[in-house]
Parts: C-alpha cells; structure tokens; sequence
C-alpha cells in the first residue's frame, strides 16, 4: 500500500496519435537502466530494442514523465561536482535521447551500455529519477 503524501510518478508511454498510450504508476523512483526501465523494486518496466520501447511485446515510441524531477547519476565512483542533475519540469525518452525540461540531456551508447550527458564528458550506466 502506497503512503499518502508522497509525491508519486507516472510513465506515460506513447504510440502514434492514433493509439490510447499507456500509463505506468505511481511509483516513488523509477531507473534507466542500460537499455531498460526499471521500477523502485527492480522490475523490469520497458526495454529499448534499438529505436523503440516495449512494454509486455507492445511497442512504444516514446516515454514521458512530468516534474518537477531530479536525476542522479548512479556510479560506483563518487562524481565531482555531485551526481544529481535538476529540478526538472519534464522528463522524457524518444529513441535512445534522454530529454529533461524538453532538453536533450542524455544518449545511450549501445557499445560500452551508458547513457552518455549531452552537456560535457560525463557517462552514467544508469539513472535514477526521482520527484524533486
């Protein structure tokens, strides 16, 4: 059972115009993973196959979360300057680009499996995104 007063997301996972799109939640946290979107439990929520997400076979172009959040950077190596990223208004994915506040923030790199921060040289293998 969820606690009230807690600032909860929902994934939002679009199609095409023509098609309903599909909400995921509440969840307190969720994580990119690699290629996959994991719940606060570790459950595997989505996959990326290269240029589109799926959820139980269904494919999806698209996955949004409104803010505001935060997104930390999750390495086994402390970061200088601090992990956390945000507040953001908006967060999103569209075929391996990460966008924050409709900016482009991240890409994933298939060959060394990170995500790769648009500003700077900075690699996570996963992030967390959690409300601000």
């Amino acid at each position: 059972m969820l606690r009230t007063g807690l600032v909860m997301l929902y994934l939002i996972f679009g199609h095409t115009a023509e098609e309903a799109p599909l909400r995921m939640g509440p969840l307190p946290s969720f994580r990119i993973r690699g290629p996959a979107i994991v719940d606060h439990t570790g459950a595997t929520l989505a996959r990326h196959n290269g240029n589109r997400w799926e959820v139980e076979e269904k494919p999806f172009y698209r996955v949004d979360c409104s803010g505001p959040v935060v997104v930390e950077l999750e390495s086994e190596v402390p970061r200088p300057g601090g992990a956390t990223r945000g507040p953001f208004e908006h967060f999103s994915l569209f075929n391996g680009t990460a966008y924050a506040s409709r900016e482009v923030f991240a890409h994933y790199n298939e060959q060394d499996a990170s995500w790769h921060l648009h500003k700077g040289e900075e690699r996570s293998a996963t992030l967390l995104v959690t409300p601000a």
